[in-house]
């Protein structure tokens, strides 16, 4: 298992988690980054994203769940 941390967009740098599962499952928590840091992590690593996990609803939490 693989545990990324990710700041997301300035000017708040949210923290978000990227968790790479030994089976290749891709866990999001927190979509606060531009949705092509979390692509190209995925995509390095050979997995999915499986799911998205957010702790609560605001903008600073849920940025790129649409486009993911």
């Amino acid at each position: 298992m693989n545990i990324q941390h990710i700041h997301g967009v300035p000017p708040l740098y949210t923290n978000t988690f990227l968790i790479i599962t030994n089976a290749k499952h891709g866990i999001l928590i927190d979509a606060a980054a531009e949705p092509g840091v979390y692509l190209k992590a995925l995509d390095e690593a050979g997995a999915t994203l499986t799911h998205i996990l957010l702790t609560h609803g605001h903008y600073d939490h849920v940025g790129a769940v649409a486009a993911l």
